[in-house]
């Protein structure tokens, strides 16, 4: 078994640089001028391929950059809502007591003035027997 693995990856490594080692070999009668800008234009292409693709497709370093900085702005907006939810947290227990003394203080406000209220029926009843 080991064996098949080896052979079958011997065999499948000949098949690729076999054709990529006969494409080296150099004819001497393309040794002209003309072949050199080509080959210079050739290089200058794949330059410029390259060049391309970087600004077109990020590394895989520059897009960790660019997720660790959304990362680090995510997290502090996540700390500042979190920061906002806390004083909204507070202000609102603020309120529930304000609202809490200031319902005493109304049903206090709604009992004298109903007992004030008695006292004037009263006084009016008083008022019109004197009469």
């Amino acid at each position: 078994m080991e064996r098949n693995k080896i052979i079958c990856s011997l065999i499948l490594f000949l098949l690729i640089f076999i054709p990529l080692g006969c494409s080296s070999f150099r004819n001497p009668a393309d040794d002209d001028d003309s072949s050199g800008l080509s080959k210079m234009m050739q290089n200058d292409s794949v330059a410029k391929r390259f060049q391309e693709s970087s600004s077109r497709n990020p590394t895989v370093v520059e897009s960790a950059i660019e997720l660790s900085e959304k990362y680090a702005k995510l997290s502090d907006e996540a700390a500042q809502l979190r920061r906002q939810n806390e004083d909204l947290g507070a202000q609102n227990k603020l309120f529930r007591e304000q609202l809490d003394t200031l319902e005493k203080r109304l049903q206090q406000t709604q009992k004298e003035l109903g007992e004030a209220n008695e006292v004037l029926i009263e006084m009016r009843v008083e008022l019109n027997n004197w009469k």
